[in-house]
């Protein structure tokens, strides 16, 4: 995604030490009860590194359209990663590219 290489570009330090990955759906417990996530941030363990997943399956569900899915999957990938950095998602808004998340 063209978003994670502009952010893991402009906070190349901040970003060094996390994954980013996609999966198809998150795994939750049989007594679910909220809402599906979209995403999911990973603290770094024992040494190795913080992960922010996206899951793809919920957020075809939510996406009525291709660019809305892209729009999505972006909003939640800068959500993820300002959750992990301890920032506001329209700090990121700025970091994500000239056109902010559509660019």
């Amino acid at each position: 995604m063209a978003l994670v290489e502009r952010l893991t570009t402009r906070l190349d330090e901040e970003l060094s030490n996390v994954e980013f990955g996609t999966e198809d759906v998150p795994r939750v417990s049989d007594g679910w009860r909220e809402a599906v996530p979209m995403g999911s941030v990973m603290a770094p363990d024992a040494g190795g590194p913080a992960r922010v997943v996206l899951f793809r399956r919920p957020i075809e569900e939510k996406a009525t359209s291709r660019s809305d899915r892209i729009a999505l999957a972006q909003r939640q990938l800068v959500e993820l990663v300002a959750e992990l950095l301890g920032r506001s998602p329209e700090d990121l808004d700025d970091v994500a590219g000239p056109d902010g998340l559509n660019g």
